[in-house]
């Protein structure tokens, strides 16, 4: 099986991180964050006409009622539903626009597998003490371990990044969702 990790394309209104309302573990060691836990909904804005069906902001991944039928309609495992708060949307030039604010969700990353690993099979070394990876180092090409079989999931020391399975990627392509761009992890170049 084919494995992708996700993001927003930039050719379509771009999501912005306000404020995410959320308490963040970060290691004194190296200072990546090694947990969150949100205490209420993402705090966002959009610039730009283009509507998509999926976004992607800091920390975050929004998808519109298109997007999330789809994810129903085909049996996509491995994500949950959160509400997002868009407090505007603008064009360019900052003057308001209607967008698709009703119609979007926070789709959040419940499936899990094994640490990041090399095409070689050794794993990506991380911090010392949280595990985190950084990713400073070269990266060619990651490989799925200890997968829970979740169509949407993350890496245990890359978390908030989202992964697929091939079906979510063919799912995307079959309805014509927008927005979304898919990196095959075995080409994902990182450093």
């Amino acid at each position: 099986m084919k494995f992708y990790k996700v993001t927003s394309t930039n050719t379509y209104a771009l999501a912005y991180y306000i404020n995410d309302m959320s308490n963040e573990k970060i290691c004194q060691e190296c200072e990546h964050v090694y947990e969150v836990e949100r205490y209420a909904d993402y705090k966002v804005k959009f610039i730009g006409k283009r509507i998509a069906d999926f976004y992607q902001a800091p920390g975050c991944y929004i998808g519109n009622k298109k997007f999330i039928g789809m994810l129903e309609n085909y049996g996509i495992t491995g994500y949950g539903i959160r509400g997002i708060d868009c407090v505007s949307w603008t064009d360019k030039r900052g003057n308001p626009i209607k967008g698709n604010v009703d119609e979007l969700s926070e789709i959040t990353i419940e499936g899990k597998c094994g640490a990041l690993h090399h095409l070689d099979g050794s794993i990506v070394e991380g911090c010392p003490k949280c595990g985190m990876v950084s990713l400073h180092g070269q990266v060619n090409g990651l490989q799925v371990t200890d997968w829970d079989g979740s169509d949407i999931f993350s890496f245990s020391n890359w978390i908030g990044v989202m992964i697929c399975s091939e079906k979510l990627k063919e799912a995307c392509e079959k309805e014509k969702i927008k927005g979304i761009s898919f990196i095959p992890i075995e080409k994902l170049h990182l450093w």
